[in-house]
């Protein structure tokens, strides 16, 4: 795909857990990007058919009343798979959500994606290296991004988006054919 047609896909997951195959996802959020522009976003609670721990809940503010109604991962991964393949993943600690997105594609029979993926952890220490911390909340802090709702995904993953743009912005080019290094993580 070529640059000017490239879309970034931002995307955040809460979860009931950080135990892939056994913890499941409760809430995608993802903002895709196209030609530095915001062209969509999805913001989906889903119900993880299990118990939603209270530590969780207390971080998130998610609980199982939230949830109860929600679509299965099994009922919307095919979907939301569908629509990430042919883009570029971004994420904050692309190591989390990256694996434990493909992990729940596998549990339900679909492959894993193989695409490329940027994390804007790296990135930051790389273009705000004197930052004093690389948590979300705290680069928002230091960017003056607003950050509305900490630990929901559709908050998150928006604001990993501005931290993206910011970041591009700062650099002057752009991120994911400058750090290639970062293309695939998995």
């Amino acid at each position: 795909m070529s640059v000017k047609k490239q879309i970034y896909a931002v995307v955040d997951l809460e979860t009931t857990g950080t135990k892939r195959g056994i913890d499941q996802i409760i809430q995608f959020g993802c903002v895709m990007i196209q030609k530095n522009k915001i062209v969509n976003t999805i913001s989906q609670n889903i119900n993880p058919k299990q118990a939603i721990p209270r530590a969780i809940t207390d971080l998130t503010g998610i609980d199982a009343s939230q949830v109860k109604d929600a679509p299965t991962f099994a009922e919307i991964g095919p979907s939301l798979r569908n629509m990430l393949e042919d883009t570029i993943f971004v994420a904050h600690n692309v190591n989390f959500d990256f694996p434990f997105l493909n992990a729940a594609f596998e549990s339900i029979g679909l492959p894993a994606l193989n695409i490329a993926a940027i994390d804007t952890v790296e990135l930051a220490q790389i273009f705000l290296p004197t930052a004093v911390s690389y948590k979300l909340q705290d680069l928002a802090n230091l960017l003056s991004i607003q950050h509305k709702n900490p630990h929901h995904a559709d908050s998150d993953a928006f604001v990993t988006a501005k931290l993206f743009f910011s970041i591009k912005k700062k650099n002057g080019k752009h991120p994911a054919t400058d750090l290639g290094a970062y293309c695939p993580a998995q």
